[in-house]
């Protein structure tokens, strides 16, 4: 449904991102029926190719541009979806000057302003008659403000004529891909698609990889919000979610509802976050982090300089499965000095690459082409699995990569732990009957039997997939569209806010100054 698509650094439909083939498909299509698309980055890639516009730009800029966007829209066009911001997401949600939720003094619940009967309320209160977006209040004896007039006054600096300087886009191109982009968002309107009717949105900015800079956070959220100013979230033409394969939004109740009617915010989604502990027991310290995915990057560092990062012990083995630091990671030089810090090395590969020449030991993996997997076929047009299959018997003394970690977790002591792993991130903890026993070893083809059967019922199990190759669908409307209904998304991260103060209340930071910087050590109160 999407009439206007912007690009962002991005191979979606060209030559990267999930499921290619068919999203190159969906692309063609869409290109052929009359979507514009426009092309933001330095380089004339495939995308930018064939784009109906290229846009090029000074690399890691691209928040700049879409800054600008923001200001076109909002302070000069003004236009964007206002009634999308009041109702489904918490821009009116009043802020303090802690740059926190005010708060109901017999509730604790969010407030907000009315603008009809000019007082502040609990978000959810029945007599609500209108949500203030913007102005300045007195609520509780302290001043505070509708969060969505805190970033209106945030962007106003960021003119075109500013971000021009910055990205050498020219002021008149950022009005004028602004204009088009929210012209086509058709904001207001509505489509009918099976009965029921939707907002209808269908222009969207879109990114994914190519906001991987430094800061690239900021860049991600600052892309969501030009797609939440045109309220084209999860709606027909705009910016749709990806859930994990088939049922992943019920099985692992990813969709619920958390504080203040706010969609509740899960942000590790491939397995539960390990909780805060000093000193840490992870060379990555995800128990420092409390939002986002593990932090491997950060391993190498912890390994060198273990002590600088409070870890009690010294590591003395390395797995490497799959892996070849040694080649994609920068740096070359600082993975040979981790390489040499370890004992004993062993690798899981199909392949002897510049890491693996490290290892002691090599267990040697099945290929591709020797091995059954179930592979997810994920949204946003299709749902489902597709089984891979071999064409050929695995040769010489190889052995599934599953098989070999569950054989090593059982002889290393922590077989219950890898197979509660794989329930969790497998979608089999909410049906008990086909989890995996903890203190059992599940050979490959059991792992994806069971996981098949809690996903499609006892008739559907891996010999099922072999005979019938997949269960891939189109995904409903009701799984597509606005799946958590009237629960509000954020358009101000105070979440992310309240997390780093509770963050900090178990953190102290002592600044060690020597002649060349400032190091800076953190340790558990």
């Amino acid at each position: 449904y999407c009439n206007y698509w912007i690009q962002v650094g991005s191979g979606d439909g060209f030559t990267s991102h999930l499921h290619l083939s068919g999203s190159a498909k969906r692309m063609a299509d869409a290109r052929m029926r009359g979507m514009k698309l426009v092309v933001v980055e330095p380089r004339v890639s495939p995308a930018a190719s064939k784009a109906n516009e290229w846009v090029p730009i000074i690399p890691g800029t691209d928040r700049a541009f879409v800054l600008g966007m923001m200001h076109v829209l909002v302070h000069e066009l003004n236009k964007y979806d206002v009634e999308f911001l009041k109702i489904q997401t918490n821009a009116p949600y009043l802020i303090d000057a802690d740059e926190k939720y005010v708060r109901d003094i017999n509730t604790g619940k969010a407030m907000i302003w009315d603008l009809k009967d000019g007082c502040s309320k609990p978000y959810n209160d029945p007599s609500i008659k209108d949500y203030a977006l913007e102005g300045e209040y007195t609520v509780n004896g302290k001043k505070c403000r509708p969060s969505f007039q805190i970033f209106k006054n945030i962007i106003k600096e960021y003119t075109p004529e500013k971000i021009s300087r910055i990205t050498d886009v020219p002021a008149e191109t950022i009005r004028r891909i602004s204009r088009e982009y929210v012209e086509a968002a058709r904001i207001g309107s509505e489509i009918v698609i099976e009965d029921k009717k939707y907002p209808y949105r269908p222009a969207a900015v879109n990114y994914y990889r190519g906001s991987q800079h430094v800061d690239g956070w900021l860049d991600n959220f600052t892309y969501v919000l030009i797609n939440m100013l045109v309220g084209n979230y999860d709606v027909p033409g705009g910016r749709l979610g990806i859930p994990l394969g088939a049922n992943w939004l019920t099985k692992n109740a990813i969709i619920k509802e958390g504080e203040d009617g706010m969609l509740n915010p899960v942000p590790h989604v491939l397995g539960p976050p390990l909780p805060f502990k000093n000193p840490p027991d992870t060379v990555h310290l995800v128990e420092f982090f409390p939002i986002g995915f593990e932090p491997g990057h950060l391993a190498a560092d912890v390994i060198l300089n273990p002590e600088k990062f409070g870890l009690n012990y010294k590591p003395e083995a390395l797995m490497l499965y799959h892996a070849n630091p040694l080649w994609h990671m920068p740096e070359t030089d600082k993975f040979i000095e981790v390489f040499k810090k370890f004992d004993f090395i062993f690798a899981i590969d199909i392949v002897i690459n510049e890491s693996v020449e490290w290892a002691d030991i090599v267990l040697p993996d099945h290929t591709y082409l020797e091995s059954y997997n179930l592979n997810c076929l994920e949204a946003p047009v299709v749902t489902g699995h597709c089984i891979r299959q071999p064409i050929v018997n695995p040769i010489y003394n190889t052995k599934d990569s599953v098989d070999i970690i569950t054989e090593l977790s059982y002889r290393l002591g922590f077989l219950d732990k890898w197979n509660e792993y794989l329930n969790f991130v497998l979608g089999m903890i909410n049906k008990p009957e086909y989890m995996l026993e903890q203190n059992k070893k599940h050979s490959s083809d059991e792992i994806i039997d069971r996981w098949a059967k809690s996903e499609y019922g006892d008739d559907c199990g891996i010999e099922w997939f072999k005979e019938n190759g997949h269960k891939v669908r189109r995904r409903t409307k009701e799984e597509t569209y606005q799946a958590y209904g009237n629960l509000r998304i954020p358009f101000c991260m105070e979440f992310v806010k309240r997390t780093g103060e509770d963050l900090k209340k178990k953190m102290v930071f002592i600044s060690i100054r020597d002649k060349r910087e400032t190091i800076v050590l953190w340790w558990g109160i």
